[in-house]
């Protein structure tokens, strides 16, 4: 029996990279317009981020967001896909996948820069030379 293998667990459909970036949002509801949380990004993909925040919020939130990364302000609408919480320095702290909803085509071509230029960075192993 020949079998195929599929393609590994660990490629993903869009790129991604670890990245700590400036991020703005807000939670969109109908009632009233809700204020600006400032946090990071943790891992900035082709199709979301994840940020960590002390904000509780459920999966199918939506968010309208800011990324800042140089003079660039990127934004963008997205919704909590998946959530993860865990107590970091005595503090509770959530984690959230945040897929994009809406966001333009520029945006979208300006984080695939951003991926690109952080994926073309050398390792830094902390080793130094002789």
């Amino acid at each position: 029996m020949n079998l195929r293998q599929g393609p590994l667990i660990s490629e993903r459909r869009y790129p991604r990279v670890d990245q700590e970036l400036p991020l703005l949002f807000r939670v969109l509801l109908p009632e009233k317009e809700k204020e600006w949380i400032s946090t990071e990004t943790k891992i900035l993909g082709g199709g979301g981020i994840s940020v960590t925040s002390t904000l509780s919020l459920p999966v199918g939130t939506f968010l309208h967001a800011k990324l800042k990364y140089y003079a660039r302000v990127i934004e963008f609408t997205g919704e909590i896909v998946w959530t993860e919480n865990g107590v970091v320095d005595g503090i509770l702290q959530n984690r959230y996948g945040i897929s994009f909803t809406q966001i333009s085509q520029d945006s979208l071509l300006a984080i695939h820069d951003i991926i690109d230029q952080f994926k073309r960075r050398p390792i830094q192993t902390g080793l130094k030379r002789a």
